[in-house]
């Protein structure tokens, strides 16, 4: 059986995907890009709530990466 992986986006993030893994909907490891979280990054720092939140779901998601046993992982350049 192979792995499957899966590239997260912003609007991913902010409709709460973590609640899809959780449930068990979602299987496989998550990709996340490391110019998305540059820019979330830097959009939680200007006081976009858009960007707390998406930086909120990616630590549930860290969370339950532990718990579920899957991949986090942050791919690719800044930008």
């Amino acid at each position: 059986m192979s792995v499957k992986e899966l590239m997260v986006d912003k609007s991913a993030l902010l409709q709460g995907f973590s609640r899809h893994v959780e449930k068990g909907d979602i299987v496989g490891n998550v990709l996340i890009h490391r110019a998305l979280l540059s820019q979330l990054e830097r959009d939680a720092r200007e006081g976009l709530i858009s960007g707390e939140i998406a930086l909120d779901e990616i630590d549930k998601l860290k969370e339950f990466s532990e718990k579920y046993l899957f991949s986090l992982q942050v791919v690719g350049n800044a930008g």
